[in-house]
């Protein structure tokens, strides 16, 4: 009779990131910087409302339909420039709130310099994401949670397109059935948020904004290379238990490389005898030798 040998179950992978903890995180930055939060989408819901009433009161004149559509199309290609200026400075300022910072107004323009960038980006994303849902819709869903995150290697990291579209690729790999389980939860909330009479929405768009950050910095924080450049670029002081652990393990091999201290001796000059002269002898001695005994 053949022993039973008991079969363990394979290790699973640890998940890259955890719903609870980000929704959490959402929650506890919304209760801390509500009023802050407050007054950057109040700006920026006034300005974004500039142009449609620009565009309303163009289409109500009676100036001719040819300039209605040069001027329409116009206003329409900066509604879209406003629109992703305040995306990225969003962006900016929920990293703030996870970092601790009072945000300002203000802080959602500091990123317009990275307008080009995020354009071409956001243009290729959407693009790519249109033919996918094209595609049995499968393959859309999959390519818009890849790209989600491109906009933060560009505000906080300073990527161009094509890197930060290749880094929020590769960031989501291992990852992507909890994002599209995240995205469910995150469309529950806004949906909760616009039935409580429209009010519930602006805490629920800034639970949203902040949880999504912090699915950022997880999937960061646990996606070689870029943890590793978080480690270094952080102090000693900023280091998690498990960041500091990893810096302590590695710091043998970092020893390897330092320059070793020579183990010959240091051979010192010799000390010549002092002359002595034989008996019944004088030994003449120079000027410069008087001066040298003398010293």
């Amino acid at each position: 009779m053949h022993e039973v040998v008991p079969v363990s179950p394979s290790p699973q992978l640890e998940d890259k990131f955890s719903i609870e903890n980000v929704l959490g995180q959402g929650w506890t930055g919304t209760k801390t910087f509500f009023f802050p939060l407050l007054g950057v989408m109040t700006v920026n819901g006034l300005l974004t409302m500039l142009v449609p009433i620009a565009t309303f009161f163009i289409g109500a004149s009676n100036s001719l339909i040819a300039e209605n559509l040069f001027l329409s199309f116009g206003l329409g290609l900066l509604s879209t420039f406003i629109a992703l200026t305040i995306e990225m400075g969003m962006i900016k300022v929920n990293l703030m709130v996870l970092d601790g910072q009072t945000v300002r107004p203000d802080d959602c323009f500091q990123t317009f310099n990275l307008l080009p960038n995020y354009f071409v980006a956001w243009l290729i994303a959407r693009s790519v994401t249109i033919f996918g849902f094209f595609c049995f819709v499968i393959p859309g869903i999959i390519l818009h949670i890849s790209f989600q995150f491109f906009g933060y290697f560009i505000v906080e990291r300073g990527m161009g397109p094509i890197e930060a579209l290749k880094a929020s690729w590769a960031v989501c790999d291992g990852a992507r059935w909890n994002l599209v389980m995240l995205s469910i939860v995150l469309w529950f909330i806004n949906s909760i948020g616009f039935m409580c009479f429209l009010l519930g929405v602006i805490p629920a768009h800034m639970i949203n904004g902040i949880s999504l950050a912090a699915t950022y910095r997880e999937l960061l924080s646990k996606t070689s290379p870029y943890a590793e450049s978080i480690a270094l670029a952080k102090p000693p002081a900023a280091l998690s238990g498990a960041e500091l652990e990893s810096v302590i393990y590695d710091a043998p091999s970092m020893m390897t490389s330092l320059p070793t201290p020579s183990t010959e001796p240091i051979l010192e000059s010799p000390i010549e005898p002092p002359v002595v002269a034989p008996e019944g002898q004088t030994i003449k001695t120079t000027e410069a030798e008087k001066d040298k005994l003398d010293s």
